[in-house]
C-alpha cells in the first residue's frame, strides 16, 4: 500500500491501483459492500458459464468425432480384422467422450444451484427458478429424463455404447432414371445403446424403467438422443443468461465505474483496481476482476447454436452456386 493511504483512524475503506506506489481513493464502506457485491456476481456468473463451457465443448466434441470417424470410413479400405479394430477404437472413444458429455452436464447441473445463491439480494429467486427450468424441461423432453438414467447406468454398471455401424446410402436425385440421376453418396456412423439391457437392471430406478417401458424400443440411437439433451441443456443456460443479465449489467456497471474512478484519479488508464478495507492489525482485500468482465460478456453470448442441434447435422456436401467452379462430375454430388 502506498504512503500515507492510512489515516489515524480505526478503519478505512480506500480503493487503489495494485503497484508500488500505488493511487488510493478513501471511499464509504457503503462502497466497499457495493463493489464487494459486484465483484460476487461477477465471478460466480463466469463459473456458471464456464462450467457450461464445459459441458458444450464435451459435445462438439462428441460431434467431431462422429464426423472423423464417418470420414475415415469412407476412405478406407477394411477387411474384418481390420474393421473390428476400426469400430473397437470408435466405441472406446464414444464411450469416452459420452461419459465426459453425461458429466459435464451434470456438474452444470448440480454446480449452478449452488452458485446462484451467491448472487444475494441481486436474484434471491435465482436457485429456485433454476431448478424449476430444469424440471420444466424434465416434464416435457423424455430425452432428459433418459440423460439421467444415462449418466446412473454409466457410472455404476457398464460403459453405455452397446455397439455401432458404419453405413454408406447412396441418394439419387431421379431414382426413376438412375443412369442420368446426379448421386450423392451419405457416409454415416451410427452408435447406438441397448435400452433392453438398461432396463433389465435390478438398480435400475423404477421411474427409469418406466420411461423405458413408454419408448418401448430395444435401443437408442446415441446421436439423436445426446443433440436432444444437449438441445434441452443449452435452452436451459440460454434462459439463465436472459434471467441474469440485469444483474450482471448492474455488475458490469458498477465495475467500470470503479476502474473511472481511478482513471480519473490518476489522470491515466489503469488496468486493474483493488478494494481494501484496512484496520491497525488486518487488512482485507480483492480485486474488482476487471480483466473478467469484459471476456465474460463475449462468453455468455457463445453457444446459441446448440439450442437447435436436436434437427441439424453437419454436411460436408458441396453446394452449387452460379458463379463457382462444382467440379468436373457432374453426376456424381459427395456428401
Amino acid at each position: 500500500m502506498g504512503a500515507g493511504c492510512l489515516s489515524e483512524v480505526t478503519e478505512q475503506y480506500i480503493l487503489r491501483t495494485p503497484y508500488f506506489n500505488d493511487t488510493c481513493l478513501e471511499i464509504s464502506k457503503a462502497d466497499f459492500i457495493r463493489y464487494q457485491h459486484a465483484r460476487n456476481v461477477i465471478l460466480a456468473l463466469r463459473q456458471i458459464s464456464l462450467s457450461y463451457a464445459i459441458a458444450a465443448v464435451s459435445y462438439v466434441e462428441l460431434e467431431k468425432l462422429f464426423s472423423d470417424f464417418a470420414l475415415k470410413y469412407s476412405v478406407g479400405d477394411f477387411d474384418s480384422r481390420a474393421f473390428r479394430t476400426f469400430s473397437d477404437e470408435f466405441t472406446e472413444l464414444c464411450s469416452l467422450r459420452l461419459l465426459t458429455l453425461l458429466n459435464s452436464y451434470s456438474a452444470f447441473l448440480d454446480q449452478t444451484p449452488k452458485r446462484l445463491k451467491s448472487l444475494g439480494n441481486a436474484l434471491p429467486e435465482a436457485s429456485i427458478d433454476f431448478k424449476s427450468q430444469c424440471s420444466s424441461h424434465y416434464d416435457q423432453n423424455p430425452d432428459y429424463r433418459l440423460f439421467s438414467c444415462l449418466r446412473n447406468y454409466s457410472q455404476h454398471h457398464q460403459l453405455p455404447i452397446t455397439g455401432s455401424s458404419f453405413g454408406e446410402r447412396p441418394n439419387l436425385e431421379n431414382e426413376d432414371n438412375i443412369e442420368e440421376s446426379k448421386r450423392r453418396d451419405e457416409i454415416g456412423v451410427h452408435p447406438y445403446i441397448s435400452l433392453a439391457k438398461i432396463k433389465s437392471e435390478k438398480s435400475t430406478k423404477a421411474k427409469d424403467k418406466q420411461l423405458l417401458n413408454e419408448i418401448g424400443l430395444e435401443r437408442g440411437d446415441v446421436k439423436a438422443i445426446v443433440r436432444s439433451i444437449a438441445s434441452s441443456l443449452a435452452e436451459i443456460n440460454h434462459w439463465l443468461v436472459q434471467y441474469t443479465e440485469k444483474a450482471f449489467s448492474e455488475a458490469e456497471a458498477v465495475t467500470k465505474e470503479s476502474l473511472g474512478r481511478i482513471e480519473n484519479a490518476q489522470k491515466s488508464a489503469v488496468s486493474s483496481v483493488e478494494v481494501a478495507m484496512i484496520a491497525q492489525d488486518h487488512e482485507e482485500a480483492f480485486s474488482m476482476v476487471v480483466d473478467i468482465v469484459a471476456e465474460l460478456r463475449k462468453e455468455r453470448r457463445r453457444w446459441h447454436g446448440i439450442r437447435a442441434s436436436w434437427r441439424r447435422s453437419i454436411s460436408g456436401r458441396s453446394v452449387q452456386n452460379k458463379d463457382t467452379y462444382f467440379g468436373s462430375r457432374e453426376k456424381l454430388w459427395v456428401s
